[in-house]
Order: structure tokens, then C-alpha cells, then sequence
């Protein structure tokens, strides 16, 4: 009796936290428990003789080392996008799914002769077995219970056992009393085990069932709901007969621990779907037992035997079931026809989205961790701290490129024994990673500083000095999804539409930004007024910045959109802004935010300028993650009084503290100063706030986010650099600060949005991840003013910008700078400019580029070298700040190690995409891609209209542009628009051009340069480039040399390739003034010699 007791208790204890809709029938059920004896089920006998079945279970899930086995890999490996309805085709594995589908097919009619034939095994009281996959024509079922070890682990129910209108769901109970074994299944092992002669619990995807019941009854029907969701994948067939049908479907709702797979026969037979289509899913929650592991393709009581390590655990789990409704109406960003239910819709479909962001985040994280032995290097360090290398092999360049996003300097690592049931013994975070070609595909290395941590009730240290002895560790990337399951929550449970009802400040303020609210209403009293008001604060407002202040310094609750193109005074505006703002309201509460690490760092250095300016003083504080207090060091080091740990270190401060915060306080100083990736800025920043009320903060988007609780008195928002500010993450934001008045988001919607690359395809666009500009273009309550004067750049360099980014869209850009003032480069620089008096550069040069073999990427060799001539030639000339621009990472790795070798170490080196915000007295643009003919470059990452924005927008003085401009134009867009109107200002050169820019016998003609080898002019780029009326203005404007006229010139094409590079002469060096070699390699070169250096330091560049 004591083991049927043991056996009820434990039934008992999994139906303990069950909320059943029959409690009597739940009584009695449990009573039945109770009353049951030990039942052991008689078996079939094998042909080779008599012998009982029996089944060992483990408490532990095993450890499989591979979770996809080839055949699914491959079938991975072949996805294909379809243009016309955004699907993937499944070509090399389907052959293998499908025949064995087939093979199932036919081995389930055998199951069911075996069934008529009364083959079977019975009892009276049956076994209690939980559906864990639907395949086609069958359901899988496990066992529930630790009961009768000799009975199947995975049951076949085949569909036609189950009568009425019922249909199979995972999660339903079935009691089964009668099943037939399957010849050659009835042992099932792990996937890295199987062999010829034992058979694996999976294959591509499907369990294999060791049984198939013979009479069942529902024990338990689970209830099926509806969840909102997001079509993340859509599988084809593509073999003969049955094209672009559709196989499966990959979806998502909230709630979902992991994407869910659904096969053809839970889609009704539906064939039209799309990827990013919003459907209305069957779902249902899984709740007999509590605690699950699940994957894309089925799921499994956490105390099943069989597994694999991809799979997730899970607390009651929201599972997909089937498509209930393809037909949602559904739109972004949202509108004023939209009523509360569609916006409610709304954030459902938002909530989807975010979901999918966070399980991609944690299908990397265990697609890349590593395990493998580490190499510990030399030097040593503190107790309990290395500098490690691991090595990791990687088959494909499409993998290695992927790991490489995750595995980037900076990331957190957490560090652990490779063995079962051990627990976290260090983290620590990677230095770099490099990629490098290998014997057998590619190999990823990193350099990883790591350091022990200890474990709660764990010898950790044991698992440490093994790992440094040379056992396997686990290293695994650390990247929360937190913070994204909180905002996917936030939606899910509609808190914004609830917020946008209420008549507070927040509460209007979030029904613009949800388009319901229509009426605006112009500020009270005169631009007159409030200059008088304010003097003299706001002296130094010009044109719609005055306007944008009119709006943010009135008493009514306020979203205000202030498109600001580059160098247009955004940041300098709120700045003002807020100052006035805080002199009228003493109660009054500033945050200013940006997604950017490097905007909150100028927006701290503005504000000390407006109150250095006004003689209005404030304490103010910067917050900023560890990881960007590394990062960005040099930038944070001018607003070093305004940080975190120097507002905490105060001494009037510091003493008010007891013990236990003086010890907090010291060791987040000593964090900052030697491991700032480990400094507890957000604990810290309360510490301070409960001891100092600072009207005025400033940190990242992230951090308002996440711990913007502590901030919850802010009356007035500041969002610079909008336009990389997503609509789902601001919102999530705006929830902590219940008194906010006004909302002022700053950017630019010509320019880079939110980067989305990491995130699924099939939700970065129209599902509120994206910019929140598109909705504030939408929003008919927002306040939108334009800035139009730039004040950074050149006035060339400025029309050039208008020409290329704004004019096609309607809007201007005028320069509010003179020439005189801007004429660093084109009058106190030494040096001899293509064309007089204009600070742009045009260097043609259509030398190719190469693939770097372990990326996609690529570089330019011939354009590095004329980077470095360049800037050989000019920096001793020229000392303002530089900055070389890339399209490609490879050409900005090529080009930041040799200007490191070169001892450049003042020259930044940085890609399109992770400038913005930043500026340089002089930018170097580096395309690197050349020599495109008949393809189509519209569409090209190098086009892309916001990119080449950014990337031509850093200047003030001056801008060298190297490429190849007859490629460039006949890509059109952007490039063509800008080069049009520079054309009108300058020639385009050949890289020959650098050795006239210094050579005193150099004159102009025309005001075209023309040196001892004659001009500078790019005849290869004239010879083909006659567009209309800009080619006959050129003949007009800058007429040809008599060389020019004389001199035959090949085309590009028949270039001789033994000649000049780019179409010219040869060249000589600029110091001998010999051929054969550059000015680094001269014989003449007395200089000192170069360190070597090769990591690219945190502000961007390589040293």
C-alpha cells in the first residue's frame, strides 16, 4: 500500500496548482488515484523470444549534442525567399521528410490491419498519455506519469480512434487501454546514440512512436483559445506537381516560449499565407503538468526521458494549435479612423512582434554557445581572473558571419564546467574576435577576459581551476530578453490604449502618439513675449526653433516632432528649451534620452554651453551602461563632472551615507575605473535620488527604459536622435513617468533608422519596431516644425546635401554659415584643392575590390592606399579632426590598420551605419565598390538614401569622396542628386591628384589644377560620363587643358593595367618622386618605426 500511496502523492502534487472548470469531477478523478493498485501491462513478444519490454527512466533529460539532425539541417540550409508572396522553398530535405511521411503513411495501415486483427495488449484501467505532437493522421502522445515503466513512452493515436467532432490537440488527455507495439520501435534512443540497429525518438522533426493504441478514451479534453500572432516563416513544397504548396507555417503570438511549426493538417488545408501576415492562432495553455520543455515542432513534460538541448523550459506554456483566423484587420502606424478595439489589435500584433525579437535573441544564444577547451595566455593578472583564446570551427561563411554578430567586442560571456548539472563559474566578456579561412571551413577566434563567479550551495571554484587546467567549459553569450518580454507585456496586456484614455498629461500624450487625439491648438502668447521672458536663454533661437519653444513652453501637454536635418542646432535647441523650461517651473523635472551613447554625451556638453552662456546653473547627471562607459571613454571624458560617479563621490554627499551605501558607492567607483562593464548604474542612480532631487538627467533610451522608475517625476521628455528611436521601446519608456507634460522628440527622418537586422525578417517592417517618426508623420495631434539652416558644414558641402537627400522630398536646406567662416581647408590649409576655392575632393578610381573570404564584406586596396597617401600627404598640413567613412566593414578593418601602422592615431575610422551623431572638421567617404555595368545599384546597401545621408553629412570643412562616380551615378538616387550638383563645383580627379595638391609648380586654368603631369581632371571619367545638360554645363564651366585636347585617353575598359591607377599616369612616390613604390615604403622614409597594433579601440578605430 505505501507504494500506490507514493505513486498517488505524486499524481496529486502535479494536479496541486490545476484550476479545472469540474472541481467535483477533479475530487473524484483524484480519488480514483488513490484507489488505484500497481498495474504491470503484459507485452507482445519479440520474434527472437520472450522477453519483457522495459524502459529505464532518468530524473535527468540527457544531453544531445547536435538538436537538428542533417536531414533538417539541410533542410535549414535551403530556404529561399519567393519574391511574390515572401515564402521559402524546402528543397533539399523535403524528399527525406516527405518519404518518410509517406513510410508512415503506410505503416500506420499496417497499425490498423494489426488493430483489426485484435494484435494488441489490454487493461482495464489503461495508462494516462498527453499529446505532445499532431502529425498527419495520427497524434504523438507521451506518458504522463512515472507509471508502469514497461509501457511505451510515445503512443501513435491514430485520428479515427477519436470519435465525435473532437479533434486531437496537444495537451489532451488520452486514456489508453488497448496498443499494439511496433515491430523494430519498441526501443528508442537518443539521436547521437542511433545505429542500425536502434532506432532514434526523432526524425526530421516527427517522434517516432513505440505503440500504437487500439482503444482510448478522452480522459482530459484540453480547452483551445485565440491568441493574436505573426507568421514568421512560410515552407513550400517545391517538388514536381505540387509547387508553391504550402508544407508549414512558423508562427508566434505572446505568451509563446518559442516559434511554433504547424504542418498542412493543422491549416485547414489553407494554401495562401505570407511572412508577416497577421493571423488569429488556436491556442492553448498547458497546464496538467506545470512544467514543460518546448521546441518549434512539439512539446514534452519537463520529467520526459527524451529531449533535446535546444529545448526550452517552460511554466504553463502557450502553444499553437492552428489557424483560426487569416483575415485580421489590421494597420500601422496607427490612425484617427482607428477605433480603441483596432488599437487594441494593435498592440496585440505589437506584442507578437516583440515576442518574435526575443526568441530570435535566445535561438542565437544557443545556437552559438561554445563549448570547447581554452587556451589560457600568458601574464599574470589577479586571482581568479585570465585573458583566454577559444577557437571554434564554423562549416558555413552564412554561420560564421552570424556568430560573429553575437560574438563582437564587448559581449557579455558567462562562463561554466562543460558537464551536467553545473553552474555558472565566471563571466567575463570578449576583447576581440577575429575570422580566419581553415582547413575545413572557417574558424572563429576571440580573446576573452574572463573572471570566477561564485555560486549559491556550488563549489564553483572546483569547476574554475578546472576549466583553467584544460577540461571542456560552456561558454555561452549574455544577452537578456528582459527587457524585451516586459514591453512585449506592456502591449500585451494593452496599457497603452488604457493610458491614452485618461485625461492626464501622460494619458494625452499617449492618445497623439496613438493618433486619437486630432486637435491641436497653436501656444499662448507671441514669440515677443517669451523672448522677454526668457532672456536671455533663448537669444540664439532662430527660425523654427523658436517655434518648437513657443510649443514646448506652454501649459498644455504636448507631443512635438522637430525634423532637424544634420547641422541644423537640435541639440543646442532643447538644450535652450529645457533651461527656460526649468527657470519657470522650480517643481519641474527634465529627462533627456537618446538611443545613442555618443548623442547623450553631446546633449550633457550643450547644456554646460547654455549655462555657461546664460549663467544659469543646475546640477545636472549623465547615466550611462557599462558597456558604453568603455566604449565611448573619450567622449565621456569631457562631461566627466556630470557623471554618475562623480555626483556620487561628493563629499558632502558621500558622508550623508551609512556603511552598507559607502561600501555600494565604492565599489561601483572602483568598477568604473577598472571593469565598467560591471558598475551598477542603475542601483547607484536611486541610491543618489533618494539622497538629491537633479532636475535634470540624461541617459540612453535603454536605460529610461529599464530603470526608468527612478525617474518617475520627469515633467518634461527630450528625445534626441528620434529617428533611431523605435515606436514600441518609447512607449515602453513613456509608462515610467506618470507626470509627464511635454514630449519633444528631435530628428531626422532622412537619415539611419532603427537598426533591424538582428530582428526575424518577417517583423521589421509595419509592426512597431521600426522608427517612431513614421508614427509621429501619421499622428494629426503631433506639433511638427522643420529646421532648415545648417550651421555645420561648408556652404558647398550644405547644397550639395539639399541636392542629394532633401530637394527630391520637397524640403530644403540652406547653409548658415559663410564662406569666410568655413575656410579652413579651402584658405589656411596649404595645399591645392582640385577646383579653387571648393572644399570637395572627387578622387575617381576604378580599381576592384576583393571579397573578404570569411564575411561578406569586402575591401579596396588601391582605394586604402590612396586613403593613406591622402592623409600622408595632408595631415602635416592640415590639424583639424578626421574622419574616414566606409560603406563596407572589411574596407574600414583594412583601412584602420594601416592607419594605425602609420601612426594616425587621431584619424577615426568608422562604417555608414555607425557614424550618425558624430562630425569632423574633414570626412573621408570610402565606397570601396566598383566598376558596376549592367547591374542594377538602385537597391544597393551603398545607396540606400539614409545611409549615404549620414555618410556625406559628417564634414564641416571639407569632404574627399573616393569611388567610382560613373558607377555611382549610374546607380542613380541619392548618388546621382548629389553628384549632379557637385559636379557643378568641382572636377573629378584621379588618386594622381594627391601629389599635385602639394607640388608648388602646380597652377589652375580655369580654376581646374594642373600639375607637372598635367591635370588633375579624370579623363576616363569625363571620356564616359556625357549626361545632358550637366555634361555640356562641365564643358562650359570648366574647360579641358590643351593636354586634354591633344592627348588621346582609353575609357576605363581599356585602361592598360600596367598604366596610373584610376586612368592616369604612372604614379610617383610623393617623397622621391619615383615610381614603383608609395611614400610608406620610400628608401627616403627616415621616420621612427611603427608600432604594430592591431585591435580596434572603442571609440572606433583601430590602434
Amino acid at each position: 500500500m505505501d507504494e500506490v500511496s507514493l505513486r498517488a502523492n505524486e499524481e496529486i502534487e502535479a494536479m496541486a496548482m490545476q484550476v479545472d472548470n469540474d472541481p467535483l469531477g477533479l475530487l473524484t478523478e483524484r480519488i480514483e488515484v488513490i484507489e488505484r493498485a500497481p498495474f504491470v501491462a503484459e507485452v507482445l513478444n519479440r520474434k527472437e523470444g520472450d522477453k519483457n519490454i522495459e524502459m529505464e527512466v532518468s530524473d535527468k533529460t540527457p544531453f544531445v549534442a547536435n538538436v537538428l539532425n542533417e536531414e533538417e539541417k539541410e533542410e535549414n540550409k535551403s530556404k529561399e525567399s519567393d519574391n511574390e508572396n515572401g515564402s521559402v522553398s524546402i528543397e533539399d530535405s523535403e524528399g527525406e521528410e516527405e518519404e518518410w511521411q509517406e513510410k508512415r503513411l503506410a505503416e500506420l495501415e499496417v497499425d490498423k490491419e494489426m488493430r483489426d486483427a485484435k494484435n494488441w495488449q489490454t487493461t482495464p484501467e489503461g495508462l494516462i498519455y498527453i499529446i505532445v505532437q499532431i502529425q498527419q493522421l495520427q497524434s504523438i502522445a507521451t506518458k504522463k506519469a512515472k507509471k508502469r515503466m514497461n509501457w511505451p513512452v510515445f503512443m501513435s493515436i491514430p485520428n479515427d480512434l477519436i470519435l465525435g467532432d473532437h479533434k486531437p490537440t496537444i495537451g489532451d488527455e488520452i486514456r489508453v487501454t488497448k496498443f499494439t507495439w511496433r515491430p523494430g520501435y519498441e526501443e528508442l534512443v537518443m539521436e547521437n546514440e542511433a545505429n542500425k540497429n536502434s532506432r532514434p525518438w526523432i526524425h526530421v522533426g516527427f517522434i517516432n512512436a513505440q505503440a500504437v493504441a487500439t482503444e482510448i478514451d478522452i480522459s482530459h479534453a484540453i480547452h483551445v483559445g485565440r491568441s493574436t500572432g505573426v507568421i514568421l516563416e512560410v515552407n513550400r513544397r517545391n517538388n514536381k506537381g505540387r509547387e508553391n504548396q504550402v508544407k508549414s507555417i512558423s508562427v508566434i503570438a505572446h505568451g509563446m516560449r518559442v516559434n511554433q511549426k504547424l504542418p498542412q493538417c493543422q491549416l485547414n488545408n489553407k494554401n495562401v499565407f505570407r511572412v508577416g501576415q497577421v493571423v488569429q492562432l488556436h491556442t492553448v495553455m498547458l497546464t496538467r503538468p506545470n512544467e514543460w520543455k518546448v521546441s518549434p515542432q512539439w512539446v514534452l513534460p519537463l520529467e520526459c526521458p527524451f529531449g533535446s538541448p535546444t529545448e526550452r523550459k517552460a511554466h504553463q506554456p502557450i502553444v499553437a494549435m492552428g489557424i483560426k483566423n487569416d483575415n485580421i484587420n489590421y494597420n500601422f502606424p496607427p490612425r484617427s479612423s482607428n477605433s480603441m478595439d483596432d488599437l487594441e489589435q494593435t498592440e496585440l500584433v505589437i506584442a507578437a512582434a516583440i515576442t518574435a525579437c526575443a526568441d530570435r535573441v535566445e535561438t542565437e544564444i544557443q545556437r552559438f554557445t561554445i563549448i570547447s577547451r581554452l587556451e589560457v595566455l600568458p601574464g599574470a593578472g589577479p586571482v581568479g581572473t585570465a585573458n583566454v583564446r577559444v577557437s571554434h570551427i564554423v562549416e558555413r561563411k552564412e554561420d560564421l558571419v552570424d556568430m560573429t554578430k553575437l560574438w563582437r567586442e564587448d559581449q557579455p560571456i558567462h562562463l561554466r564546467l562543460a558537464a551536467p548539472d553545473t553552474k555558472h563559474c565566471g563571466t567575463g566578456y570578449t576583447i576581440n574576435t577575429e575570422r580566419q579561412e581553415g582547413e575545413v571551413g572557417f574558424v572563429l577566434v576571440s580573446h576573452l577576459f574572463l573572471a570566477f563567479q561564485e555560486a549559491r550551495n556550488y563549489d564553483a571554484w572546483e569547476d574554475w581551476e578546472r576549466i583553467m587546467s584544460g577540461s571542456q567549459a560552456e561558454l555561452e553569450p549574455l544577452q537578456s530578453q528582459k527587457t524585451l518580454l516586459q514591453r512585449a507585456r506592456k502591449f500585451a496586456m494593452g496599457e497603452f490604449t488604457e493610458l491614452a484614455r485618461g485625461q492626464s498629461g501622460l494619458g494625452i500624450i499617449m492618445s497623439i502618439l496613438l493618433a486619437q487625439r486630432t486637435e491641436k491648438s497653436d501656444p499662448r502668447g507671441t514669440w515677443e513675449e517669451l523672448f522677454v521672458a526668457h532672456n536671455p536663454v533663448l537669444n540664439n533661437l532662430v527660425g523654427d526653433q523658436r517655434r518648437t519653444a513657443q510649443l514646448m513652453l506652454d501649459a498644455q501637454p504636448r507631443v512635438v516632432f522637430m525634423q532637424a536635418p544634420p547641422g541644423t542646432g537640435k541639440t543646442k535647441a532643447s538644450a535652450d528649451i529645457i533651461a527656460a523650461y526649468l527657470r519657470e517651473h522650480p517643481e519641474g523635472r527634465a529627462l533627456v534620452i537618446a538611443p545613442l551613447n555618443v548623442a547623450v554625451a553631446k546633449a550633457v556638453e550643450e547644456m554646460a554651453r547654455t549655462m555657461e552662456r546664460t549663467g544659469w546653473r543646475e546640477d545636472m547627471i549623465a547615466l550611462f551602461s557599462g558597456s558604453g562607459k568603455q566604449k565611448y571613454a573619450q567622449d565621456l571624458e569631457r562631461i566627466g563632472d556630470h557623471l554618475l560617479a562623480s555626483a556620487i563621490s561628493a563629499p558632502q554627499l558621500f558622508e550623508s551615507l551609512d556603511d552598507q551605501q559607502k561600501n555600494v558607492v565604492n565599489r561601483y567607483v572602483k568598477a568604473c575605473e577598472v571593469s565598467p562593464r560591471t558598475a551598477n548604474e542603475g542601483k547607484v542612480a536611486q541610491l543618489l535620488l533618494s539622497k538629491e532631487k537633479r532636475r535634470i538627467i540624461f541617459c540612453t533610451l535603454a536605460l529610461a527604459e529599464q530603470i526608468g522608475g527612478i525617474f518617475d517625476e520627469t515633467t518634461m521628455l527630450v528625445c534626441d536622435e528620434g529617428g533611431q528611436a523605435p515606436f514600441s521601446q518609447l512607449l515602453s519608456a513613456l509608462t515610467n513617468f506618470p507626470k509627464l507634460n511635454k514630449l519633444l522628440i528631435a530628428g531626422d527622418r532622412r537619415q539611419l533608422s532603427v537598426h533591424l537586422a538582428e530582428f526575424p525578417e518577417a517583423v521589421r517592417n509595419g509592426l512597431g519596431l521600426d522608427t517612431i517618426i513614421w508614427n509621429l508623420d501619421q499622428a494629426p495631434g503631433v506639433d511638427t516644425t522643420t529646421l532648415e539652416t545648417n550651421y555645420r558644414s561648408h556652404p558647398q558641402l550644405t547644397e550639395c546635401i539639399q541636392a542629394g537627400a532633401y530637394a527630391a522630398h520637397g524640403e530644403r536646406l540652406t547653409s548658415g554659415r559663410t564662406l569666410i567662416e568655413m575656410d579652413r581647408l579651402t584658405g589656411l590649409t596649404p595645399i591645392k584643392l582640385p577646383f579653387r576655392n571648393s572644399p570637395l575632393v572627387l578622387i575617381h578610381q576604378t580599381d576592384p575590390m576583393l571579397q573578404d573570404p570569411t564575411s561578406f564584406s569586402a575591401t579596396n586596396p588601391e582605394m586604402t592606399r590612396t586613403v593613406t597617401d591622402f592623409l600622408t600627404t595632408l595631415r602635416p598640413r592640415f590639424t583639424g579632426s578626421v574622419r574616414v567613412i566606409c560603406f563596407y566593414a572589411g574596407q574600414a578593418k583594412e583601412l584602420g590598420v594601416a592607419l594605425a601602422n602609420m601612426e594616425m592615431e587621431d584619424v577615426i575610422v568608422n562604417t555608414a551605419d555607425g557614424c550618425q551623431g558624430h562630425e569632423a572638421d574633414l570626412a573621408i567617404v570610402v565606397t570601396t565598390k566598383a566598376g558596376l555595368a549592367s547591374q542594377d545599384g538602385s537597391g544597393a546597401f551603398w545607396n540606400d538614401e539614409r545611409r549615404v545621408n549620414v555618410a556625406l553629412s559628417r564634414g564641416r570643412f571639407g569632404m574627399v569622396i573616393i569611388g567610382d562616380f560613373k558607377m555611382l551615378w549610374t546607380a542613380g538616387g541619392i548618388w546621382r542628386r548629389f553628384l549632379r550638383c557637385a559636379l557643378k563645383k568641382t572636377v573629378a580627379v584621379t588618386p594622381d591628384y594627391i601629389e599635385a595638391m602639394v607640388d608648388n609648380n602646380a597652377e589652375y586654368d580655369n580654376n581646374i589644377l594642373v600639375g607637372t603631369n598635367g591635370t588633375v581632371k579624370a579623363s576616363n571619367f569625363y571620356d564616359e560620363w556625357k549626361d545632358e545638360e550637366d555634361y555640356q554645363y562641365q564643358q562650359q564651366q570648366q574647360p579641358s587643358t590643351s593636354q586634354d585636347n591633344n592627348q588621346w585617353r582609353p575609357t576605363a575598359t581599356e585602361q592598360p593595367r600596367g598604366g596610373g591607377r584610376g586612368g592616369g599616369p604612372i604614379r610617383l612616390c610623393h617623397r622621391c618622386k619615383q615610381p614603383g613604390h608609395i611614400i610608406r615604403d620610400c628608401p627616403e622614409n627616415n621616420a621612427p618605426a611603427k608600432r604594430q597594433r592591431n585591435t580596434w579601440n572603442r571609440s572606433g578605430r583601430w590602434n
